[in-house]
């Protein structure tokens, strides 16, 4: 009868860390509120944070939201990191800081953004970005 005991406990600290598990990966992940000295490190950061972000630089982040096809930040995150082109135009985009983190681009078209008003390129080399507003059709 020992053996049977013995297998019960085993059975009932596998459900108890189950169920743990279980509860641990139910919570929600939230981000730690942006303060101005805060630097966002990551489109995964500006992502989290946007409900504190400029209306600008939010409308952005919902557009690159969208490009990657995911609401997920994180999926997002690695989604967009690994892009080497990125069409943003038509898009009315005003706010490029967002797209800072995206080192991996090597052409960035942000050509038609009626908004944009700064009109430098937010990843390096700044060769890579097009901002023409040259309506061909």
């Amino acid at each position: 009868m020992k053996v049977g005991s013995h297998l019960k406990q085993k059975i009932c600290l596998g459900s108890a860390v189950l169920a743990l598990l279980q509860a641990v990966s139910s919570f929600r992940t939230y981000a730690v509120p942006l303060k101005e000295t805060t630097t966002l490190r990551s489109f995964a950061d500006w992502c989290l944070n946007r409900e504190s972000l400029s209306p600008d630089a939010k409308h952005t982040v919902e557009v690159l939201l969208e490009k990657a096809g995911t609401n997920q930040c994180d999926r997002a995150s690695k989604q967009l990191s690994t892009l080497t082109e990125l069409s943003l135009s038509f898009n009315e985009i005003s706010d490029l800081k967002p797209l800072s983190n995206l080192t991996n681009l090597t052409a960035l078209d942000l050509s038609d953004n009626q908004m944009l008003t700064n009109k430098t390129c937010p990843v390096k080399p700044d060769s890579i970005c097009n901002f023409s507003t040259d309506n061909i059709y």
